[in-house]
């Protein structure tokens, strides 16, 4: 009875240790490399992209500028202090679309756009 309990405290003891994280990094046969002024210059150039259409009144270069998923967000400052946001592309297409047709589609905008200041 002996031997049992010894034999099945050596396969429950073997059972409960963990296997050695993997040092390997995923892809780590990839020679693809992630440059950030790269990236953080593309994205600028989106956001730049994004507000000259608003105030454009482009609304289909606006609308491009966009990731047309449920899971974006636009949060904005409102003149009174308050700020709101709109959850999800519809609500932010609404939102936007409307702006953009109501104020800057007609005639075109009193704001001077800055673009690259804190670069």
């Amino acid at each position: 009875m002996n031997k049992y309990f010894l034999l099945v405290c050596f396969f429950w003891a073997a059972s409960c240790t963990q296997k050695p994280e993997s040092t390997e990094t995923p892809n780590a046969g990839s020679a693809t490399t992630f440059d950030d002024k790269t990236e953080l210059d593309a994205i600028m150039k989106v956001i730049d992209n994004e507000t000259k259409m608003f105030f454009d009144g482009n609304v289909e270069g606006w609308r491009a500028s966009w990731s047309h998923q449920d899971y974006v967000s636009q949060a904005w400052n409102n003149d009174d202090g308050t700020a709101a946001v709109a959850h999800g592309w519809k609500a932010i297409n609404k939102q936007g679309s409307e702006w953009i047709q109501k104020y800057y589609k007609t005639a075109k905008s009193s704001f001077i756009l800055i673009t690259n200041a804190a670069r």
